[in-house]
């Protein structure tokens, strides 16, 4: 992973258009979160916590979506080409 951002706090932060990709997230606190137009491609979510997240335009390409819990969460213009979706309609 690029950055290791581990159980990092980023409750209610302002990220639109940031470049996660490849950032390890595991555990983090997003709730929240402003990550419009954001590049999250190849991220690590596994335990994330997304409650409220705007994602508007975002690209998750090649994302692993399993164990990520979207629901409640506006999914406009996600890029989502080559994101593993394996059980991800369950939420």
């Amino acid at each position: 992973f690029r950055a290791n951002l581990t159980g990092v706090n980023l409750c209610g932060a302002n990220l639109k258009g940031i470049n996660l990709r490849s950032a390890n997230l595991e555990k983090a606190n997003l709730n929240w979160t402003n990550l419009t137009g954001a590049r999250l491609s190849g991220a690590n979510l596994r335990g994330a916590q997304l409650n409220g997240v705007t994602l508007n335009g975002a690209f998750l390409n090649g994302l692993d979506l399993e164990e990520i819990d979207f629901s409640g969460l506006d999914l406009n213009n996600v890029k989502l080409s080559g994101a593993k979706l394996k059980d991800f309609l369950k939420w």
